[in-house]
């Protein structure tokens, strides 16, 4: 998975035999930080609520599935800034960046998420 920058950045999933593109999503701002959590796609960044991935109003987190479908978890982060890090250890999601809370719970630059809640 490749993360892209600016005002168009996006993500896009890429076969690493081929080099062929699989997928696309565009944000309306940077996909900073990309991990994988079981077969999810995690992209965070400095993407809004206006337009988000895929023009879907997720703001600074969202996740995917393996053929690019975003899927239901929507967390609100309070950051202008956004997402900068994200880490998986296969039972949870390490998320740091500019906020101070995620989900309506405090959460000083640092979150841990664990089974999509």
């Amino acid at each position: 998975y490749i993360a892209g920058a600016g005002y168009q950045g996006g993500v896009a999933s890429m076969d690493p035999l081929t080099g062929a593109t699989a997928w696309t999503k565009t944000a309306d701002g940077d996909v900073q930080c990309i991990t994988t959590w079981g077969s999810e796609i995690w992209v965070g960044g400095h993407f809004t609520l206006d337009q988000g991935i895929g023009g879907t109003g997720r703001s600074r987190l969202a996740n995917l599935s393996p053929t690019g479908a975003l899927l239901d978890v929507n967390y609100r982060i309070n950051s202008t800034l956004g997402v900068w890090s994200l880490a998986s250890d296969g039972n949870r999601i390490y998320v740091g960046g500019d906020f101070t809370t995620i989900a309506g719970k405090a959460a000083n630059r640092f979150a841990t998420i664990t089974n999509n809640t």
